[in-house]
């Protein structure tokens, strides 16, 4: 079993510390850098711990009513949106190339 870490990105230094908190009694996770802020947290190779370490990340951003967060995973950036109001709508992940191509196309 290896490790792979898992960077967010969080605007505000009072929300990574909630989120590393939350992370921290599961993961391995820390504060890096400054504005802004990157929670980094370490994830075995087994998949159902990344989509644990997700699913925690998404409640998190409901919590904190937001709309979405960045990451970096395997050196690739990713959007994870929260759930919907009805939360019937999953949550879902968007490389951001495909952003970027769509913002461009409007």
């Amino acid at each position: 079993m290896f490790l792979d870490q898992v960077h967010f990105e969080v605007v505000e230094y009072a929300a990574a510390v909630r989120l590393t908190e939350r992370l921290g009694q599961t993961w391995t996770a820390g504060v890096l850098g400054g504005e802004p802020y990157v929670v980094a947290a370490a994830v075995s190779s087994d998949p159902s711990d990344l989509a644990a370490l997700l699913r925690s990340v998404e409640a998190w951003v409901a919590e904190e009513s937001l709309y979405a967060i960045r990451f970096m995973l395997d050196n690739e950036i990713h959007v994870l949106a929260a759930r919907g109001p009805d939360r019937k709508a999953p949550a879902f992940l968007i490389p951001v190339e495909e952003v970027e191509e769509t913002s461009q196309a409007a």
